[in-house]
């Protein structure tokens, strides 16, 4: 693996095998949230279920796809793709586009982390608490605007559940960091820098 200060700002959007293993790894944990969020929801009948699945599979395909292809817009490009899809389902809350929004700034805010700290695994912890945070922050305030009965049980649940999610992402990524040598070496093809 290359050593994180030797990157250079290598655009995963310049790179078509980075982008297509990204759009591939979006439809992969697209289908598997939305195939465990709907049995989780059909058993328990307890909306918000799916966060226990998607804190763990979330968190390791993004942070997994950007060691792979070290492609700087990697969580925007997945998050943004990954969000256009779950307008329609209730993943990442109810229906309606404005998950495109919280798509799109929080893998900003993670793109944004992991480039300031020049790709170093501790960039890819403190991206992931930021993104959780843009994602939670900018939920509330949708809901706040809307002004949706029931907010201030909401509140105390988001800030639960976020605990939950970060959490469950630190052990995700670890795994992702992990796992990712190995994987590299299977997807040389697919990075943006060449190793």
């Amino acid at each position: 693996m290359s050593n994180p200060k030797d990157l250079k700002c290598n655009l995963i959007t310049r790179h078509p095998r980075a982008m297509m293993l990204a759009g591939v790894n979006t439809a992969l944990l697209y289908v598997l949230n939305f195939v465990s969020g709907q049995a989780l929801s059909a058993i328990f009948a307890i909306p918000g279920l799916s966060g226990i699945v998607t804190g763990f599979t979330v968190p390791f395909f993004l942070a997994l796809t950007f060691l792979i292809t070290r492609g700087y817009g990697t969580f925007t490009v997945m998050w943004t793709l990954y969000s256009v899809a779950a307008i329609p389902t209730l993943l990442m809350g109810p229906p309606g586009p404005y998950k495109v929004l919280i798509g799109v700034s929080a893998g900003l805010v993670f793109d944004a982390i992991v480039y300031l700290s020049r790709g170093s695994n501790r960039g890819l912890y403190i991206g992931f608490v930021l993104y959780t945070t843009v994602m939670m922050a900018m939920f509330l305030a949708l809901l706040h605007w809307l002004k949706l009965p029931g907010f201030d049980i909401t509140v105390k649940a988001v800030v639960a559940i976020t605990a939950v999610f970060v959490i469950e992402g630190f052990i995700s990524i670890y795994f992702a960091i992990k796992t990712a040598p190995r994987m590299k070496k299977l997807a040389r093809d697919f990075s943006v820098t060449g190793d």
